[in-house]
C-alpha cells in the first residue's frame, strides 16, 4: 500500500466514522435510550401490571403536505408535533417494558 492510498484511507475513515453529524445524532439516541431506561424502570418497580396501548406511530407522524391540487393547511406545526413523537421513542420504551 502507497502512502498516498493510506492517508486517503484514513482520512475517509475519520470523515465517516467521526462527523459531528453522527456524533450529534448518536449522543442524542443515547440521551433517549438512557431516558427510557430510566423511565420502564421507575414504572416497572411501582407497578406489578403495565399495560400498552397500541399506537399506529406511522400513520400519527404522516406528512400533513398535502398535493398540489390540495395543500394541507399548519404543515409546519405537523412537523414539529411529528419530531416530537419520533423523538420520545415509544417502541423503544415499550420493547423495554416487556
Amino acid at each position: 500500500m502507497s502512502f498516498r492510498s493510506a492517508i486517503l484511507r484514513t482520512v475517509s475513515f475519520v470523515s465517516t466514522c467521526h462527523s459531528p453529524a453522527r456524533n450529534f445524532t448518536s449522543k442524542r439516541a443515547n440521551r433517549r435510550k438512557n431516558w427510557q431506561h430510566r423511565v420502564s424502570r421507575r414504572i416497572a418497580n411501582r407497578a406489578s401490571t403495565v399495560i400498552v396501548e397500541k399506537l399506529n406511530t406511522a400513520g400519527m407522524t404522516k406528512s400533513a403536505r398535502g398535493t398540489l391540487a390540495n395543500p394541507g393547511t399548519k404543515v409546519k406545526a405537523k412537523s414539529g408535533l411529528n419530531r416530537e413523537i419520533l423523538n420520545t421513542g415509544w417502541h423503544g420504551m415499550k420493547e423495554k417494558l416487556a
